[in-house]
């Protein structure tokens, strides 16, 4: 068995199980030697210690950290219970058919969901990927112009193309989607589940001003709903974290709403579904939703950005009571934080009087895009998202109601 991270937050175990048909297996100090077996299944669990429903709050609102957010209290204890107990003993009473066989029955499932192709179903392509990929390289060109990249081919040639390679990297992404998130898991990192260090780039995290949402911009479509509902989860146990973050930084707490004769009214409320919750570029596991890692990067827009991921779920399943029940409340909740979030700057002076002679109205705070630009208040990154937010989640309530 091995584990760690020493002094770290989160803490992990990996157990390996070595099973022979016949013959002497012997365990050594790290080692295992097997002799005269004509067959071996090597079963290997690794769990850790996260807990997402580990988030207290003391009665003043602070958090409690006598006890670490989002880790099992019993420590690395729980991560062997969970790998060995609950994973390597259930494993070992299967024989390696019957293990092969579950699997490929729960994969199948998943991507037999959707059927793609562009060629022949019964033509087996015998051209290896790499040549296939030289082809398309020698076929597709991309140069820079004005600073814009731009792609030509010519349409011929490119209709003459072996497809295999286009239906290869659709079912490729597939294929990474339901190995590496399921409704029971946590949704995949910038890594997915391959990460190689315990310091990987980026540490690993769910970077949310683009690439979770590219992430799972194509779950829906691929009718991998089951990979897509990993997100509800996680957003369940972030929200009470985005709370405190909502809080702290932007001064907005749960309320209760009215919009009348143009003014608008709030009221205190300890109703779940007028709950807030912020996130903020570079997140993690542990309920990291302010600016921790890069605040370079950083912008209120990207949490209105992930909500679309959410909608999209709905629009792509139709499935409208995941969508009442699971989707449209964490949605409903970010709304909440932006109307507060926008209201609170509904009006800005400027120093372009001749465009804006009053100011202007309820505007984002400070953002940038991703990456690039100024850090400015009102950016068009933000204030997009934000709108379009606004427009399906409105859209969701009256599909509710109806």
């Amino acid at each position: 068995m091995l584990h760690g991270i020493k002094n770290s937050d989160l803490e992990y175990c990996t157990i390996i199980k070595v099973i022979a048909d016949d013959g002497t297996v012997t365990g050594g100090y790290n080692s295992v030697n097997v002799s005269d077996s004509t067959g071996v299944t090597i079963l290997v669990a690794v769990a850790t210690d996260y807990d997402p429903t580990q988030f207290e709050l003391n009665a003043d609102g602070t958090v409690n950290m006598s006890k670490t957010p989002y880790k099992n209290t019993q420590g690395v204890k729980a991560a062997v219970e969970k790998a060995e107990k609950k994973r390597i003993q259930g494993a070992s009473e299967l024989t390696y058919e019957e293990l092969k066989n579950e699997h490929i029955k729960d994969y199948k499932e998943q991507f037999d969901k959707v059927q793609f192709s562009l060629t022949d179903n019964n033509e087996i392509c015998s051209v290896p990927t790499n040549e296939l990929q030289l082809s398309y390289k020698n076929t597709v060109t991309t140069k820079s112009v004005d600073n814009k990249t731009v792609v030509s081919y010519d349409e011929s040639a490119y209709a003459n193309l072996n497809k295999h390679l286009e239906e290869l990297h659709y079912n490729y992404a597939r294929y990474l989607m339901i190995s590496s998130s399921r409704s029971t898991t946590m949704p995949s990192t910038l890594q997915g589940k391959w990460c190689q260090s315990t310091a990987e780039i980026w540490g690993s995290c769910y970077c949310i001003n683009i690439n979770m949402e590219m992430n799972y911009w194509f779950a829906g479509g691929a009718n991998l709903l089951d990979s897509g509902k990993s997100l509800i989860g996680w957003f369940n146990s972030q929200i009470p974290a985005g709370c405190i973050t909502a809080k702290n930084m932007y001064k907005v707490t749960p309320k209760s709403y009215t919009f009348e004769n143009g003014k608008m009214t709030f009221a205190d409320s300890t109703d779940d579904k007028d709950d807030v919750f912020i996130m903020h570029t570079k997140q993690a596991i542990m309920g990291t939703t302010d600016m921790t890692g890069s605040t370079n990067i950083q912008s209120a827009g990207n949490t209105a950005w992930l909500m679309y991921n959410l909608w999209d779920l709905y629009q792509t399943s139709g499935d409208k009571k995941l969508f009442a029940d699971e989707l449209y409340p964490i949605m409903r909740k970010a709304a909440n934080f932006y109307t507060q979030y926008l209201y609170q700057n509904q009006r800005r002076t400027t120093t372009d009087t001749e465009k804006y002679p009053n100011g202007y109205y309820y505007t984002t705070w400070e953002g940038r895009s991703p990456e690039q630009g100024p850090t400015e208040e009102g950016i068009k990154y933000d204030l997009q998202l934000v709108a379009g937010m606004y427009d399906y989640t409105i859209k969701s309530g009256r599909n509710i109601r109806c």
